[in-house]
C-alpha cells in the first residue's frame, strides 16, 4: 500500500479519518477528500409519508458485521420485523456462525438472501430504517442508497463517517442496544418524517455523482 501511495499522482479519501491519516504520510496537495458518489434516481427520491415498514439490514455475513450485536437488537425489539439481506462468507467465523443460527430461530427475523443491485432501492424504500451493526466501515454505500429512498439510518458511533448521521439528523446514533431502544421509544412521527426529509436533502446536496465529478475535475484542473 505504501508503494502504491508513492507512485500515485493523487489519492482520494472517503472521509475525514482517511484524509487526516493520508496527509500525515503524503503531501497534502496530492490528497482529495471526495465523498462517495451515487446516481440520483428521482423515482425513489421521496421522503416517507408514515413511520411504517420493516427494519432492513444489508451485508455479507462476517465478523466485521457484528452478528452478536444484530442478535441483541432483534431480541430487544420483538414487535419489529427485521429483514436481513446478504449471504454468508465461508468459512464463517465462530461468532457469526453461532449468532446466525440464533437469528434464524427468531420469529421477527426474515432472511431475504442476496438482493440484486437493481432491486436494492425498492427494498430500502419499503423499510422504515436501515440498521448498521458493523464494527467498522469506511463509508458504506448502503447509507447512500438508504438516504436516496428517504430511509433513516440506525448506526453506532463506530460507523458514523465524519459524524454526518447525528450532525445532519439522518437517523439515530446508538451506544448500545438499550440506548437504541430508548431513542426509538422517544421518536415521534414528526421526528421520523423530518429525519426522512433530511436524508433526501443531504444525499442530493453532498453525493450527487455529477457534483462529485465536477469537484474532482476542478481539483485536477488546479493541479495541472
Amino acid at each position: 500500500i505504501n508503494l502504491a501511495y508513492r507512485f500515485a499522482d493523487y489519492i482520494l479519501a472517503q472521509n475525514n479519518f482517511q484524509y487526516n491519516t493520508l496527509v500525515k504520510k503524503i503531501p497534502k496537495n496530492k490528497v482529495l477528500k471526495i465523498s462517495n458518489p451515487i446516481v440520483i434516481n428521482k423515482i425513489f427520491l421521496n421522503p416517507k409519508e408514515s413511520h411504517s415498514g420493516y427494519i432492513a439490514w444489508i451485508a455479507n455475513f462476517r465478523h466485521q458485521k457484528n452478528f452478536s450485536l444484530l442478535y441483541e437488537i432483534t431480541v430487544l425489539f420483538p414487535n419489529e420485523i427485521f429483514k436481513i439481506a446478504g449471504q454468508p462468507l465461508f468459512p464463517l467465523d465462530p461468532e457469526t456462525e453461532t449468532y446466525l443460527e440464533k437469528l434464524k430461530k427468531l420469529p421477527n427475523v426474515e432472511f431475504v438472501g442476496v438482493i440484486p443491485r437493481d432491486e436494492i432501492l425498492e427494498f430500502l424504500k419499503q423499510a422504515k430504517f436501515l440498521l448498521n451493526t458493523s464494527r467498522y466501515e469506511g463509508f458504506s454505500n448502503t447509507f447512500l442508497e438508504s438516504m436516496l429512498t428517504g430511509t433513516p439510518i440506525l448506526t453506532s458511533g463506530q460507523v458514523n463517517p465524519d459524524g454526518i448521521i447525528d450532525t445532519f439528523q439522518l437517523g439515530i446514533v446508538y451506544e448500545s442496544p438499550s440506548h437504541l431502544h430508548l431513542k426509538l421509544g422517544q421518536l415521534s412521527q414528526n421526528d421520523y418524517l423530518n429525519l426522512s426529509q433530511n436524508c433526501i436533502a443531504y444525499v442530493k446536496e453532498n453525493h450527487d455523482h455529477i457534483r462529485q465529478a465536477k469537484k474532482l475535475f476542478d481539483f485536477l484542473n488546479v493541479m495541472q
